[in-house]
């Protein structure tokens, strides 16, 4: 997934949608049977008042704005014959969330796994999450706002994860620029559509074995064996153990802060679990209400209040409950593709599944009415947005655009042109 969307994008939209389409189609059909298979066998190793914590995972990606996708560079190789005509895809909004979607989805499948096998081992087991303390907790994912490209990054000193330089100096967006120019010359019509690399159904994200596909052999020796990975005595690695270099496959793994936090949390967690062996209440200090407000942490995107007060409603009437599952996610966009472009979104906790209407609707009214300041310098009142975690729900409004004029504009303006061209008449609206 890293190498067909994020590093070596240049096999098309096709091809990366499906590789992550098949990794989400293997967290039911791999990751949840092999993951109750080894944490129902470790119940045979673990004493009764054994604890064990398994970390999940956090999202890379901040996805607040398309800049980090069109003001840095994140394909790799791009001067090398085989990907000179061919154009990269740009680490978009939308990739992003497919990724961060991913994520969820994997935490959540976890999640069940554990809730399935704990009351079938003697062993007391637990979840350790992680993953509000890079979005919540400090500027730690991938294209945080305050992202330069560097890695370090002065910028962003709380990043949580390896990533690549994605800095591009002037030179290189000239070069870039003048080479796409020359592609698009050369295709007026646009580039052919590429397809789907067939080179994607020979790696192990398709071929790695099923536990089912497994059985099936072994009951009947004509059945088709299982695909080979590394570990079986009949693979063979092509790389005779050196695999990618450090400076390669140490990306998008958490680096030294955030092997820090995934830590904190599974002690965190450890302390918990033995607790509840001991019979005794843990004690916390969870943060369990916390109101922030965007434009007091820097961020310069704002919208009209008529709409936004609006949309809160919508989005706490539309909210889609999934049964039973807890850490459920929510989010909606509004007024796409315009300046005033805004999401709403709630995420829960990991220990709730129950949504609560008019907690909602009190929540988006107050994040949007309470972090304007009554500002004598926003006579237009607009809205800035911002977030309210309280206990196990958090409220969020974000903006795509942080482009808009800033300081922010303090009275309307508009112009009205027209011509007459003949066969029809054209008029151009502009204004705010």
């Amino acid at each position: 997934m890293i190498k067909k969307c994020v590093m070596l994008p240049y096999e098309g939209e096709d091809t990366c949608t499906a590789v992550i389409d098949k990794a989400e189609e293997n967290i039911d059909t791999i990751l949840k049977p092999n993951l109750k298979q080894i944490l129902q066998h470790l119940g045979s190793k673990m004493a009764a008042d054994g604890v064990v914590v398994y970390n999940g995972y956090a999202r890379f990606f901040n996805a607040e704005s398309e800049s980090c996708g069109t003001d840095q560079q994140w394909a790799m190789s791009r001067w090398l014959p085989k990907y000179w005509f061919k154009t990269a895809l740009k680490l978009t909004v939308a990739r992003r969330n497919r990724f961060n979607d991913l994520v969820v989805k994997i935490n959540q499948a976890i999640r069940d796994v554990i809730a399935d096998v704990s009351d079938e081992v003697d062993y007391k087991i637990g979840f350790a999450n992680w993953d509000p303390w890079p979005i919540d907790g400090v500027e730690g994912q991938m294209c945080d706002p305050a992202s330069t490209g560097f890695y370090p990054d002065p910028k962003q000193p709380d990043l949580q994860f390896f990533k690549p330089d994605t800095h591009v100096t002037k030179w290189e967006h000239d070069e870039l620029k003048k080479r796409e120019e020359a592609i698009r010359a050369m295709y007026p019509d646009g580039e052919p559509d590429p397809g789907i690399d067939q080179s994607i159904y020979d790696t192990l994200l398709w071929k790695t074995p099923d536990p089912r596909a497994e059985v099936k052999h072994k009951l009947d020796r004509r059945a088709p064996s299982p695909p080979g990975c590394p570990g079986d005595s009949d693979w063979f690695d092509p790389t005779l153990g050196l695999g990618l270099p450090d400076s390669f496959g140490k990306l998008f793994h958490p680096n030294e802060l955030g092997h820090k936090t995934i830590a904190s949390f599974a002690v965190a967690k450890a302390i918990d679990l033995r607790a509840k062996v001991l019979g005794v209440e843990p004690e916390t200090c969870e943060v369990t209400d916390e109101f922030k407000c965007w434009q007091k942490q820097g961020r310069k995107g704002y919208a009209t209040a008529d709409r936004m007060n609006e949309n809160y409603k919508d989005f706490c009437n539309d909210v889609s409950q999934p049964e039973h599952t807890v850490g459920w996610k929510w989010e909606k966009t509004y007024h796409q593709g315009t300046p005033d472009e805004h999401s709403f979104l709630l995420q829960l906790g990991e220990n709730t599944a129950d949504f609560d209407k008019n907690a909602c609707l009190e929540s988006y009214e107050r994040i949007i009415n309470g972090c304007d300041g009554n500002d004598p310098n926003n006579p237009m009142n607009w809205k800035f947005g911002g977030s309210w975690r309280r206990d196990q729900y958090t409220y969020e409004i974000n903006f795509k655009r942080d482009n808009r004029p800033w300081p922010m504009i303090t009275s309307p303006y508009g112009s009205c042109k027209g011509d007459y061209k003949f066969f029809y008449s054209h008029y151009e609206l502009r204004g705010m």
